[in-house]
């Protein structure tokens, strides 16, 4: 995924897949290396955000990260540089409009309640602004989230279409735990 990253990358990954792992890295990068930036990441809820996104983030990251450089209120981290990262839930498309965004991470996306109008009709166009970039990490779709694995699909297919035409903007990835080099297949089965 890190070799072959596009404007719109799509990566599907089974439990344990680092999905999460490399967002938080490839993003926050990005805002530390692009002083002044605005950059979101989008999970489906704020339970994860607060639990096990922004620690990770704060961890990776913390030597750049200034005294009071994080906003619990606001769950927002501003770098050294001037960079802001904020993180979001995609159950509350009311906070997701307004601003142009220089990058945007959309973590497990196949769960997001509305995900369709949530990703196409809130976020997506915050991206033109800056001709911003796109990460949409999810779990497979599965028997439990019909109405995202529908919507989720339905995005995978038109990534794989522009692929397919020869747009260079879009990549489409697909992984599975066994793919997962830290972990044995003892436990896995």
């Amino acid at each position: 995924v890190m070799q072959g990253f596009k404007r719109f990358t799509l990566w599907r990954a089974g439990r344990r897949g680092a999905k999460s792992s490399f967002a938080i890295y490839k993003q926050g990068k990005y805002a530390v290396t692009h002083p002044n930036t605005v950059n979101w990441y989008v999970a489906q809820d704020t339970s994860l955000l607060e639990d096990e996104i922004i620690p990770r983030a704060i961890a990776q990251w913390g030597e750049l990260i200034p005294p009071n450089g994080y906003s619990k209120a606001r769950k927002c981290i501003t770098f050294i540089n001037g960079s802001k990262w904020f993180f979001k839930s995609a159950n509350s498309n009311n906070s997701l409009r307004g601003r142009g965004l220089h990058s945007l991470v959309c973590e497990e996306a196949v769960f997001w309640q509305n995900g369709h109008s949530t990703f196409h009709d809130t976020l997506r166009p915050q991206l033109a602004d800056f001709n911003g970039w796109c990460l949409i990490i999810s779990s497979p779709p599965s028997k439990k989230c019909p109405r995202g694995a529908e919507w989720f699909r339905r995005l995978e297919n038109m990534y794989m279409e522009e692929i397919n035409g020869g747009t260079d903007d879009y990549a489409v990835y697909h992984s599975t735990i066994y793919d997962n080099p830290h972990i044995e297949v003892a436990e896995i089965e």
